[in-house]
């Protein structure tokens, strides 16, 4: 199970997740930083942050081989980040809660939605590589805590927080680490088995089901998900499709 005994905190880094993959630390060691200088996202994008409001965090797991659940571990992550963004919410700040919705957005984004507005909360980033012999790979969450950041490249969905800027704990993002430990430990995140049971949990709060979406595979609804976490897409001819790469785009239609 991971814990907090493998913590290391950090006024500042160019990247948690560089951080742990290249360097030389044991499986279930994690990092916050207050501040990244050379975050990114999927794609090789640039991830903003805004310095004490941003919650930055990596943990490095290592597998003896290839995880059958590797395919879906990204969901498996936003599904533990949006489990532990609900009760922090409703622990911190239940008014708030009562008026507050999250979804997944395949492969690795968490959506939040409030008076009928939805904003990006969080990005998920795996980065994984064979090191004698064995597997490791870092999962870093980006989650706008308390405060959204300036500047940011246009896209389908304008980042939001978490809390609103005047929350008392505004500038404190590390507390969020407890209820995220809390998640990722409930779904034995560091043993991935993309059970039935997560599977269902993850298509409950499924942003693009029954959406219709553009992208490589011409025009497609979503039907939800296979077995391994991959996109289940019904195309324009009636086939059902699998579609894993998630070094494409698509445009939610």
């Amino acid at each position: 199970m991971l814990s907090t005994d493998r913590w290391i905190t950090l006024s500042e880094t160019e990247s948690t997740n560089s951080l742990l993959l290249d360097g030389n630390y044991p499986s279930g060691t994690m990092v916050t930083s207050r501040r990244q200088t050379a975050g990114r996202g999927r794609q090789g994008r640039a991830w903003s942050n805004t310095k004490d409001q941003s919650f930055l965090y990596s943990v490095l797991l290592e597998f003896d081989e290839l995880p059958a659940a590797a395919t879906a571990m990204p969901l498996m992550a936003g599904l533990a980040v949006l489990e532990a963004a609900e009760s922090c919410l409703r622990d911190l700040y239940p008014a708030a809660s009562t008026q507050t919705s999250f979804f997944l957005k395949w492969p690795n984004d968490l959506l939040i939605k409030r008076e009928g507005t939805i904003g990006k909360l969080a990005g998920i980033l795996l980065e994984s590589r064979m090191e004698k012999g064995r597997f490791r790979v870092v999962t870093g969450v980006g989650l706008n805590w308390s405060a959204i950041p300036r500047g940011t490249e246009p896209a389908p969905f304008a980042p939001a927080a978490l809390f609103p800027e005047e929350f008392p704990q505004a500038k404190e993002p590390e507390q969020f680490v407890a209820w995220l430990i809390a998640a990722l430990n409930r779904r034995h995140y560091d043993q991935p088995i993309f059970s039935a049971e997560i599977k269902e949990a993850i298509e409950d709060r499924f942003f693009l089901r029954g959406r219709k979406l553009r992208g490589p595979f011409g025009l497609a609804s979503c039907e939800g998900l296979s077995a391994d976490g991959a996109l289940l897409l019904r195309l324009e001819d009636g086939s059902t499709v699998r579609y894993d790469r998630t070094d494409e785009e698509y445009e939610i239609l």
